[in-house]
């Protein structure tokens, strides 16, 4: 035994503990999805951890160190699970191969670069030449992809029995993926060679089916699937996340020419899902409004938004919003959720599942401020 196992065997037993939050979790979340009425929207509510838990895996490793470590890989996801179990709301802890988001493009044959500091990244593309005369059958599964499915069979193996599931590996979309493996000369070639963009596109969507499917051969997802250690997506909806950064970088046409049918590409395959970006992009949250499976969205940066509009827009399109919103200084918990949560309800639904985290001492204080504003906003206060 090495001087991980007990800790990795102690972490385990206190989120098999839990097990039943989990099952009340994804039942509230099923219904936030579903966008039916509630007293209160899942709470999504992260806490640090004790000493003693602390003590357990003392040790967080970079993502260098993780990246071919199925057992270091497990160990963080660990840790941040704990976070979540600790809550006691409706998070759903779950842990995910962490491989960057140029997992999916290492299918085309390109590398990722490893970092100690940083996440990996894709630091050589390939040429036009190369990717015009590509087919879906030229796309593989190298060392990499295959040490992600190694790692998340490895966690699912560990989480049997405690109620955690694994989740997907980072899925980009595909004009992310597409960037990521040619490079910023797509930014052309969207004007230049229209019939290559449409090919490349076509070929970053094989990638992601290929990705997709491979992690629910993994998984299994039976009645939801997990995302980012709280969600649980039904999986009659699809459960599928997109990333699309890069869509932030060009305007309405690009996005409606071949980024809002990549969209619908992928969701009708699988039945549907979310759409998160960091950046601020209006043509593309407007377009996202208007993918029919598109349930949701998320933003890497909502501080960038009106929020009360955004939200009201959400609302009249009958999406829903999934994630966190700053906290202003000097504003308290209570006033913190009334302000997120008001602009999100309407007729008795709430378009709002929040994130939030606190300390461990605050664990409490937080969970009754969120019922009373909730209470508040239902009376209209």
């Amino acid at each position: 035994m090495d001087k991980y196992d007990d800790g990795i065997k102690r972490a385990l037993e206190f989120l098999a503990g839990k097990k039943e939050n989990y099952k009340n979790a994804v039942k509230k979340q099923d219904t936030f999805w579903r966008r039916q009425p509630q007293d209160a929207p899942p709470l999504c509510l992260s806490c640090g951890l004790t000493e003693e838990q602390e003590s357990w895996l003392p040790e967080e490793f970079n993502t260098k160190e993780i990246h071919f470590d199925s057992k270091k890989m497990l160990i963080n996801g660990l840790r941040a699970a704990m976070t979540a179990a600790s809550g006691g709301c409706e998070a759903l802890p779950s842990l995910r191969a962490n491989m960057g988001c140029g997992i999916i493009p290492t299918l085309f044959g390109v590398e990722q670069t490893l970092f100690e500091d940083k996440m990996p990244w894709v630091l050589g593309h390939l040429p036009k030449e190369k990717l015009r005369d590509m087919t879906s059958g030229d796309l593989k599964e190298g060392a990499e992809f295959n040490a992600a499915m190694e790692h998340m069979q490895y966690m699912r193996f560990a989480l049997e029995g405690t109620g955690v599931p694994v989740y997907p590996l980072d899925v980009q979309g595909a004009f992310d993926t597409a960037h990521i493996v040619y490079g910023d000369d797509i930014f052309y070639d969207l004007y230049d060679d229209e019939a290559f963009t449409a090919h490349l596109f076509d070929l970053a969507e094989q990638a992601v089916y290929l990705c997709v499917d491979r992690c629910f051969e993994v998984m299994a997802p039976a009645d939801y699937v997990p995302h980012y250690n709280h969600m649980a997506i039904p999986k009659d909806m699809g459960g599928i996340k997109l990333s699309e950064d890069t869509s932030t970088l060009v305007n309405a046409d690009i996005i409606e020419k071949f980024i809002a049918p990549s969209i619908d590409n992928i969701y009708a395959r699988y039945g549907g899902g979310y759409v998160h970006w960091c950046g601020k992009n209006m043509p593309l949250f407007d377009s996202c409004l208007n993918r029919e499976k598109a349930y949701g969205i998320n933003f890497g940066n909502p501080e960038k938004y009106d929020m009360p509009a955004i939200l009201a827009d959400i609302v009249k399109a009958g999406k829903v919003y999934v994630g966190g919103q700053p906290k202003e200084p000097g504003e308290s918990h209570f006033d913190c959720f009334v302000r997120i949560l008001r602009p999100a309800y309407k007729n008795g639904v709430f378009h709002i599942m929040p994130a939030y985290g606190c300390s461990l001492e605050e664990r409490d204080e937080v969970a009754d401020a969120y019922q009373r504003a909730a209470e508040a906003v239902r009376k209209g206060e």
